[in-house]
């Protein structure tokens, strides 16, 4: 089972953000500035931290730039949750809420129609699903819909500006599932790191230079 937010210390983080920075087209710092300013709204859409690093990372793989993958992706997640007070960010963030769904229900409609009813926002009449789960469902999909079908899919859920975001995590699904599995299996991957630096000829002067001064 993914690990909440909440059960994260700061060396899961660091472990996390490390191995995923080196093994895909984003640099740690990249990543973590990136994630500085969507994670509070993928959290709240119920993504937990794998999800909301593979997002980032498949989201980057196309448009390679950070900040305006956090800006899509943090669109994405409060379009799709259809509250108020959603809307209400999204005004503030200066983002379009023109198309986007007046309650969970229409959304829920809109989607399922687009997607002959293979893409349902709900886990069950109260709950709805995170981001990621309702993402993959579509991404199951992606390949069987028309221009224009993908077109409105889009518009729904990340609005003009932000379709290109969403157009590369979906078309780029299997990054999603592979950050996912790397940042799962992170763990020590940042001591292990710097264990090899140290061990190294320019570690080793390093460490003679700090006992000098």
């Amino acid at each position: 089972l993914f690990r909440s937010y909440q059960e994260l210390d700061s060396m899961d983080i660091v472990d996390k953000l490390n191995l995923t920075g080196n093994n895909y087209s984003i640099s740690t710092d990249e990543l973590a500035q990136s994630l500085q300013k969507s994670a509070s709204a993928l959290k709240t859409a119920k993504n937990d931290f794998d999800e909301a690093i593979a997002l980032t990372v498949a989201g980057n793989s196309v448009v390679q730039d950070p900040d305006s993958v956090a800006a899509g992706i943090r669109t994405i997640a409060l379009r799709m949750t259809g509250t108020d007070a959603a809307k209400k960010e999204l005004e503030d963030m200066g983002e379009e809420t023109e198309g986007a769904a007046d309650s969970v229900s229409t959304l829920r409609a809109k989607l399922l129609a687009l997607s002959d009813g293979k893409v349902d926002i709900m886990s069950t009449a109260n709950d709805y699903k995170n981001t990621t789960e309702i993402l993959r469902e579509l991404a199951g999909v992606w390949g069987k819909l028309s221009d224009i079908e993908k077109a409105s899919a889009l518009e729904l859920i990340a609005g003009k500006r932000q379709a290109n975001i969403v157009s590369s995590i979906l078309n780029n699904w299997d990054t999603v599932e592979s950050a996912i599995r790397t940042s799962m299996d992170s763990e020590g991957s940042a001591y292990k790191e710097n264990e090899k630096y140290l061990e190294s000829l320019q570690g080793r002067i390093d460490l003679f230079n700090n006992a000098v001064q």
